[in-house]
């Protein structure tokens, strides 16, 4: 038997819904057990066709089942019960749906940070983590579907893929709890070895270092912000402008707005500095001492330089002439002595106390 209970919606006129950005009317199913199904339609026509389709075939994806189920503020929705026991449907409007609320605001931290966390250690390997474990969910699947013929594998995906898919996924989330308790000790064996063989799989291949890589994963981020943003709030038009103000503020970065957050963040979350390895630290030094070199031979022979006056001051002037002409500042005998030393006491050159 079927009952249809429909809403009207709000009116969605400015500047009325901006007060109900995050206003979500719910309706509440009171029934024992889980022998009933719901449809959802935009009217009682579309709510019937549904519930004719299903009943008519065994393809169609499996029906709503939910004790909870969200309508939209704005537009009209009804809901079909089908189900022979008896039930008691209340309705209600949640005023702040707090979730959309913290979709909002992650999306747009995310946005502002996916530069910083792409690039962040820490962040790869737990991410790492959490795709491993999630998707070897999928490696399961795969593997087991190898071991089934491959036209009754394929009749079983092309019959029942979406519907067994969802209804597992359903029935796994309702009885999560259950499933915890029964079989605490497999969950944890299991996820204890997916983090476990991806933090291996992470730290061989190591963090990305490529610089396009690198872009691409931060492009994905705030591609995933955004669309946590559009879905932050009830009011598709507030979604743009939001989306539109948080794009504008990251392209346009010196608009007082946007360089205020900016520094709040960086006052907030400082970037940590790296510290520089042993031969980079060799690298980056020679290469600052030939630069430095370059500058002061280039300025000893620019006209702003006093010849005379820079000579009187030196005790070998000519090596200091020769050195400007182009001659290494360091002699072979020099480098060769320090060579030396270096060898004989290398904790004199490479410890830094005074």
């Amino acid at each position: 038997m079927l009952f249809i209970y429909c809403y009207d919606g709000v009116e969605d006129k400015f500047p009325h819904y901006l007060s109900r950005l995050w206003e979500q009317p719910v309706l509440m199913l009171d029934i024992s057990g889980e022998d009933f199904s719901l449809f959802r339609g935009t009217n009682s026509s579309d709510v019937y066709r549904r519930y004719d389709e299903f009943e008519a075939s065994w393809v169609t994806p499996a029906p709503l089942r939910s004790h909870s189920v969200t309508l939209q503020p704005f537009t009209k929705s009804c809901i079909g019960v089908a189900t022979r026991q008896k039930y008691k449907v209340t309705f209600h409007v949640v005023l702040v749906d707090f979730v959309r609320l913290a979709c909002l605001i992650a999306g747009i931290i995310l946005f502002f940070s996916a530069g910083p966390l792409s690039r962040n250690v820490i962040f790869y390997y737990s991410s790492g983590i959490t795709i491993g474990v999630l998707a070897s969910l999928l490696i399961i699947l795969f593997v087991a579907s190898r071991f089934i013929p491959k036209k009754i594998g394929a009749y079983s995906v092309l019959i029942g893929g979406t519907s067994v898919i969802l209804y597992f996924f359903q029935f796994l989330w309702k009885n999560i709890q259950s499933v915890l308790q029964e079989y605490q000790t497999y969950v944890i064996a299991y996820i204890v070895s997916a983090a476990a063989i991806s933090f291996a799989v992470c730290y061989k291949k190591g963090p990305v270092t490529d610089v396009k890589t690198l872009s691409l994963i931060q492009w994905s981020m705030q591609l995933v912000a955004l669309v946590g943003v559009y879905c932050g709030t009830q009011v598709e038009e507030a979604s743009i402008v939001i989306l539109a103000l948080v794009v504008g503020m990251n392209m346009i970065p010196s608009l007082p707005c946007a360089s205020f957050m900016k520094r709040v963040w960086r006052r907030r979350f400082p970037p940590k500095v790296r510290l520089l390895t042993e031969e980079e630290y060799r690298k980056q030094g020679e290469e600052e001492t030939r630069k430095a070199l370059q500058q002061l031979r280039g300025y000893c022979q620019s006209p702003s330089c006093s010849p005379w006056r820079t000579v009187s001051r030196l005790q070998t002037p000519t090596k200091f002439a020769s050195f400007v002409e182009g001659a290494p500042d360091v002699s072979e005998s020099e480098e060769e002595c320090y060579d030396m030393e270096t060898a004989l006491y290398p904790g004199q050159y490479t410890d830094d106390e005074d």
